[in-house]
């Protein structure tokens, strides 16, 4: 699965995110271990 990020302009889909440091993983791994990312504001 992917993760949707709103944008002004429409919709981003993540595949793959690699956090500073870390090890890139599938969108759908990285939401099981970061639950508080779903609904947050990225700046």
């Amino acid at each position: 699965k992917d993760i949707g990020v709103a944008t002004g302009k429409g919709v981003l889909l993540l595949h793959t995110i690699q956090l500073a440091g870390k090890r890139a993983m599938g969108a759908d791994e990285f939401a099981r271990g970061q639950r508080e990312f779903v609904g947050s504001r990225l700046e």
